[in-house]
């Protein structure tokens, strides 16, 4: 009881830091955005979000190795400590310099044939394409290259230090967007380069904390061949659904691209960045639980890596709908806040159903993590990435019979339910935790959440016109509602412990 309680306290203690992290970069983010859209116009941002898009097809790879280093970081913890956290650290460092030869391969020459061929730029700014392409591919490469450093700081449970990079990431991304603004050349291919810098010092703070805080982390030329094939074998799979992922994301870029040009990319980038902002939040606690779901499991413990995986679950969604709620009834007001006038046609739609989306997919993460942490994700990823994949095909049959592009996210929103319920089939084949435990524990606790206080924050739209005052009634009543509705409804007695307990450490700390 006393180990759980101070794994508690320092899940908490990560949450907080995770957080703080999150909300400086969401505040900072939204302003660069605001800043980038005001210096590139419509054309370059749209032209710079499909570039980026395009790179991240690739960066598929890179996310499928990181949740594997991490997973093996995580059970080598668990089981014998140092020894084996050092030797998953070498054997990643193989994995991805190897990783990042391909990823340059790939980029050179199935990527460049895309920029060249397929993509829909004007042709004034073909040129300037290429160049941010490079720039995005190296600044890619440095990412690959520090995943050993930043996965080893948070299999060690480091939270405060890397919240305090992340930070340091999103001031410099602002700065960089300020100073474009009085760059009278090229700006996106300034912006390419500078963005190689702010990607070459995550790289080295990452690497400088390893080398100097963890003694027993370090580099030696030994090849572990078995560790290598078991990651390798591991990857594989991730890699598959990772890729399905990317294609689920930015084929639908590429498919909204061909059909209507660079503008309705720019609409769908805004329209990501509300999601990933309010995302971020609610990652922090899947990360921050991470660590302990898998060594728990790694340990035997299947009953606290289970607790902790419904409890995170339910908190993620809870936390993300309080935020997702006030932002769907006030998008029109949030968006001419954030970005005054000029708001590319379709954005508030695109970001109404993106959320409906992020909550339906916010469910996954929990259940990805304790079925990586068996072994077992091969069926998981099979699955959920064929039916995930699906929404190309909808989407491309859509605008070929002119249908309007919200169509795309009302199709993401069908297939991401049937993912949800390939992703419970699973944990119950993986895990052993029948889909009716999982219903009863989390999505019906979910459910009578949505369902009870859906409506309550409509009423002050239909009595107030829109302004700063009725945003914040909005919020505050969407607050309200939910954490009551939450408390009473939506957790049950051992997750009010573990919220209790939570929240009096992180006010403890934030006293101090």
């Amino acid at each position: 009881m006393n180990v759980n309680t101070e794994n508690n306290k320092r899940i908490a203690k990560n949450t907080l830091f995770l957080y703080f992290r999150m909300l400086v970069a969401l505040l900072l983010t939204l302003y660069t955005t605001r800043v980038l859209l005001s210096s590139f116009g419509e054309i370059d941002y749209g032209v710079y979000n499909v570039v980026a898009g395009v790179v991240a097809m690739f960066a598929f790879l890179n996310a499928s190795l990181t949740a594997c280093i991490q997973r093996f970081y995580n059970f080598e913890h668990g089981l014998t400590g140092d020894i084996g956290m050092n030797k998953v650290f070498i054997t990643s460092c193989f994995i991805q310099v190897l990783l990042s030869i391909v990823v340059i391969i790939l980029a050179e020459t199935l990527g460049l044939w895309y920029m060249n061929n397929i993509l829909v730029v004007p042709d004034d700014r073909l040129e300037a394409s290429l160049v941010l392409y490079q720039c995005t591919v190296v600044s890619l490469v440095l990412v690959i290259l520090q995943v050993p450093y930043s996965s080893a700081i948070m299999a060690y449970e480091k939270m405060d230090y890397y919240a305090y990079v992340g930070i340091i990431d999103v001031v410099l991304k602002l700065v960089i967007a300020f100073i474009i603004t009085y760059y009278e050349g090229d700006r996106l291919i300034l912006y390419g380069f500078l963005l190689i810098g702010v990607s070459l010092v995550d790289f080295i703070l990452y690497y400088a904390y390893v080398k100097f805080r963890f003694k027993a982390i370090h580099f030696r030329y030994r090849f572990d061949v078995c560790l290598f094939k078991s990651m390798l074998s591991f990857a594989g799979w991730s890699m598959f659904g990772s890729f399905a992922m990317v294609m689920r994301n930015q084929g639908l870029s590429m498919i909204l691209n061909a059909f209507l040009g660079p503008i309705v990319n720019a609409a769908r980038g805004i329209s990501y960045q509300i999601k990933g902002g309010l995302v971020g939040f609610i990652n922090n606690i899947s990360t921050a639980t991470r660590p302990q779901v898998v060594e728990a499991y790694a340990q035997n413990d299947l009953d606290r890596s289970t607790r902790l995986t419904f409890a995170s679950t339910k908190i993620c969604y809870y936390l993300l709908y309080m935020m997702a709620l006030p932002v769907s009834y006030e998008i029109n007001y949030i968006l001419h806040l954030w970005l005054g006038m000029d708001i590319p046609e379709n954005t508030a739609i695109f970001s109404i159903l993106i959320l409906v989306i992020a909550l339906i997919d916010g469910l996954n993460p929990p259940i990805t993590t304790l079925i990586y942490a068996t072994g077992n994700n091969g069926r998981y990823n099979l699955l959920t990435s064929l039916i995930g994949l699906l929404i190309l095909p909808l989407s491309y049959i859509a605008l070929k019979l002119n249908m309007h592009p919200a169509f795309v996210y009302v199709a993401s929103i069908i297939v991401s339910v049937f993912v949800q319920v390939a992703s419970m089939w699973c944990l119950q084949d993986v895990a052993g935790i029948h889909m009716w435990q999982y219903t009863r524990s989390v999505l019906i606790p979910c459910g009578v959440v949505t369902v009870a206080t859906i409506l309550l924050p409509f009423l002050v739209l239909t009595y107030f016109d829109p302004s700063f005052i009725r945003l914040l009634l909005t919020c505050m009543i969407s607050v309200i509602s939910i954490c009551g509705a939450c408390y009473f409804l939506g957790l049950d007695k051992s997750e009010k412990i573990i919220i209790k307990s939570m929240i009096s450490n992180i006010l403890m700390r934030v006293r101090r």
